[in-house]
């Protein structure tokens, strides 16, 4: 149906709209001598409330005439003066924050309305120099405050602006994105981390919107004549759960729907005799629904009817699992790209503040770092994949502390001695009659002998038995098993002589660790609702009265903690989240990890976790590890 509205103010521009729908019954372009005016409804029910006679909603408003809250004919709160564009919002407490483009400067940035003092604070500006920003939106993760910035030519970045729980604003760079280039209008579900982005002659986009995604995209919808979204998409927005995109070809907005993972377009509004839409905000009342739509002209606003609302992807909510952060991240490895691989800790015998952790890099060899993540010692080996770590390997008339990781140029192992004062030497290599020297855990038995088990990606394990009587080391193959697909962490409880092994599609395995025992395999945790593959790295943190083995449950960037004996009760699964003020990024995609109970000084007092991060940001750089406080797990996690 169509309905005529009234001339604008000042003027005699009028517009008219058509619903299939509702029925609007109310238009008018507001001030439109306003140049390239944004305007959001502020639909939080605080603010509703606070500023208004509680069913209509605050209108923020970014424009040549600078940035203000309005409602209705409520004065305009106090302005922040400059010439601003495309903004975002979002609300905590008694606070609404603010991102604009300022176009005086050419830089986005962020500020703050405070309804008690019912004026803005000082802006922070943000952005790479250089960067030519077109568009902007914001995105709350967890209590961390983050915008995206679209700019020319595909260009993008990701920013940390705030911790929402303290209020302090210390923007920080995310990473970078690749973007459609000519990507103006972003908005963000929160709750379920996704980015929406038009491109202008080819459709809306969807993207992971969490700082640790891959940079992964999805075409939910198209223009003609491919799909329904008309002939050149702008602005795009959430509003009850549906997506709301602005045609600006042929002046209408769709409504998009999320089905089990299928998008469709329903309801459009017809805007005639206007040009080029740009963007439109919507806010419930009593009544019905309220419209602003952004023009280049003006501001157009419109009641309808309540709207109809087909589905609601916010119920969708991405599971939030407990959080622990780490303490330290250490150096970048050397190695480009996926580098990064596996750690082992090394306990110093004298001072335990000194203990360091030797840690593979698979393009270039072994990096030895110290408690505060600094690199103390690198050796270019070759590339190397897992490493584990044991005290007290007798070499000849003397006893030593020994590493021994999996090389993948030979194939084979290489060992490492390390002194009493933690410097790392070779000892040896041993090639292994496989196709790719994987997966590796050391394992010392009740007698003291010592085995290296390693393993192939075709699923088979190769056990050595470790010696150097004579001071020349030597592996004699004692036992060979195997899992029936792709392996690679493994971690070995030696005072009960058992064996833990992960198949990353599958879960992870007991069995007897003893090389004259037969390989019987026991499933500990099976992949599903807590272990999401692939199963990655695996260590045993002990305790007077119970070991724990921790697992990389690399499919959804968690770590689960699981009982070391029958019924192997799983206690917990955690993330390790970012501590933006220290620039440290959360965990993602982890490969290797190590646990020590060992308490290693007043830093880590009842041990530490080391894990691998695949995706090192904040700024972006090559991969690194995290050290996280076991007490910082205990403590979420509730267990001794």
């Amino acid at each position: 149906m169509s309905i005529c509205v009234q001339t604008a103010r000042g003027g005699v521009l009028a517009f008219f709209i058509a619903l299939s729908c509702a029925c609007a019954s109310k238009l008018e372009i507001a001030d439109s001598a306003m140049d390239e005016e944004w305007a959001i409804a502020v639909e939080h029910a605080r603010f509703v409330q606070e500023f208004s006679d509680g069913n209509t909603a605050p209108v923020l408003v970014a424009g040549s005439k600078g940035l203000a809250l309005t409602v209705g004919s409520r004065p305009d709160s106090k302005s922040l003066v400059g010439r601003f564009g495309a903004a975002d919002y979002r609300v905590d407490n008694n606070v609404i924050w603010v991102a604009a483009l300022d176009k005086s400067r050419q830089k986005p940035m962020l500020t703050r309305f405070d309804s008690a003092l019912e004026q803005w604070l000082e802006p922070t500006y943000f952005g790479s120099d250089g960067l030519p920003v077109e568009g902007l939106c914001l995105y709350r993760e967890s209590d961390h405050l983050h915008a995206f910035l679209l700019g020319e030519d595909g260009q993008g970045e990701q920013w940390s602006l705030a911790d929402l729980t303290s209020g302090v604003i210390l923007p920080r760079y995310v990473r970078s994105l690749g973007l459609p280039p000519a990507a103006e209008f972003c908005t963000v579900d929160d709750q379920n981390r996704r980015m929406y982005v038009s491109e202008s002659t080819v459709g809306v986009w969807q993207y992971d919107a969490h700082s640790e995604s891959e940079l992964n995209r999805t075409l939910i919808g198209s223009v003609s004549p491919s799909g329904s979204l008309g002939d050149e998409v702008a602005g795009v927005s959430l509003f009850e759960g549906s997506l709301w995109v602005v045609d600006s070809g042929t002046a209408t907005v769709r409504q998009m729907d999320e089905h089990a993972g299928v998008w469709s377009v329903s309801s459009l509004f017809s805007i005639r005799n206007a040009e080029e839409p740009l963007y439109i905000s919507a806010h419930s009342t009593t009544d019905g629904t309220d419209w602003l739509i952004s023009l280049d002209e003006g501001l157009a606003k419109a009641t309808t009817s309540h709207i109809r609302t087909i589905g609601n992807p916010l119920q969708q909510q991405v599971a939030e699992l407990p959080v622990v952060l780490p303490s330290v991240e250490t150096d970048a490895v050397p190695g480009l790209g996926d580098a990064a691989d596996d750690p082992a800790i090394w306990t110093h015998p004298d001072d335990p503040a000194k203990s360091l952790v030797l840690a593979t890099d698979k393009k270039w060899g072994l990096v030895v770092f110290d408690l505060d993540g600094r690199i103390v010692q690198s050796l270019e080996v070759g590339r190397l994949n897992n490493v584990d770590v044991r005290p007290g390997f007798r070499l000849g008339e003397s006893r030593i502390d020994i590493a021994v990781a999996t090389h993948r140029d030979l194939p084979g192992l290489i060992a490492f001695g390390i002194n009493p004062e933690g410097l790392v030497s070779v000892l040896s290599e041993v090639p292994m009659p496989v196709s790719d020297a994987y997966g590796v855990c050391l394992f010392v038995d009740r007698s003291g002998t010592f085995y290296a088990i390693a393993n192939d990606k075709d699923g088979s394990f190769l056990q050595y038995e470790l010696a150097a009587p004579e001071g020349k080391f030597e592996a004699r193959l004692a036992r060979r098993f195997s899992v029936a697909s792709q392996p690679e962490g493994c971690v070995a409880h030696d005072e009960r002589e058992v064996l833990f092994v992960g198949e990353e599609g599958m879960g992870v395995w007991r069995l007897d660790a003893r090389a004259s025992a037969p390989a019987n395999l026991e499933l500990v945790a099976g992949v599903g609702q807590e272990l999401v593959a692939d199963v990655e790295g695996l260590a045993i943190y002990h305790t007077d009265n119970t070991d724990y083995l921790v697992v990389s449950s690399q499919g959804n960037d968690s770590f689960v903690l699981i009982e070391s004996t029958r019924p192997y009760a799983v206690r917990g699964n955690f993330r390790v989240g970012g501590v933006f003020d220290k620039g440290i990024d959360a965990v993602s995609e982890t490969d290797g990890l190590d646990v020590t109970s060992a308490s290693l000084g007043t830093q880590f007092p009842a041990g530490i976790l080391v894990v691998q991060d695949g995706r090192n940001r904040m700024p972006a750089e090559r991969q690194n590890f995290k050290f996280v406080s076991w007490a910082a797990v205990a403590e979420v996690i509730g267990i001794e």
